[in-house]
């Protein structure tokens, strides 16, 4: 882990990881490239399987806002992202994925939209438009924040690209694995969101 500074940061961003060696260099750059006033750390969950090699965590960029945390064994995505916000100091949490690369301004959209009182779902594109089967599976999975979508029709948000204030966090979370014996279970983040939108909390951020 790399040393972090005194003071809190105003955000936090949790990424959990499993192996995720072909991209995550890319993805914690993208993150620390981020230049947004408020000042916030990037915490990197990576977990394994019994046997799998953990050490590229090691190799990450050196940056004082990046706290990198290796669990063997395996995290499912929401165990890790529990334990990516039980080490945060942020007032904000803003959560992405390990194959995600975020675009200029990313953060700051994210961080002003929620102005620390709201859950905001932000948009996700198809990173893949050349491969049928990561485009299908964009379309099944992620169709719903298209960036053209109107906001007001949005109803829930992903791990992949949203932001809770903290007090929310403390209301609806932590994220709950439809059923803990299965890892690839990914609908804490529908359940968590659905909550918010419940209660009139949750906003769409097409930016």
């Amino acid at each position: 882990s790399i040393a972090r500074v005194d003071e809190a940061p105003e955000g936090s961003v949790v990424v959990p990881v499993y192996r995720a060696v072909a991209h995550l260099r890319r993805c914690i750059e993208s993150l620390c490239a981020q230049v947004c006033e408020a000042t916030f750390e990037v915490i990197v969950v990576v977990s394994g399987d019994e046997g799998d090699d953990l050490s590229y965590a090691d190799h990450l960029p050196d940056d004082q806002r990046l706290i990198v945390i290796v669990h063997p064994p395996r995290l499912s995505a929401a165990e890790g992202r529990n334990l990516g916000v039980s080490r945060s100091r942020g007032t904000t949490l803003v959560f992405t994925d390990a194959d995600v690369v975020a675009q200029e301004g990313w953060l700051t959209s994210l961080v002003v939209a929620s102005a620390g009182q709201r859950c905001v779902a932000g948009a996700v594109v198809n990173g893949t438009p050349r491969s049928w089967a990561g485009t299908t599976e964009y379309l099944v999975e992620f169709l719903d924040l298209h960036p053209g979508r109107p906001p007001e029709t949005v109803w829930h948000g992903a791990t992949c690209n949203l932001a809770v204030p903290r007090a929310l966090w403390e209301a609806y979370g932590p994220f709950v694995d439809a059923s803990p014996s299965i890892k690839e279970v990914g609908s804490a983040d529908t359940t968590f969101t659905l909550q918010a939108a419940a209660d009139g909390l949750l906003d769409f951020c097409p930016a």
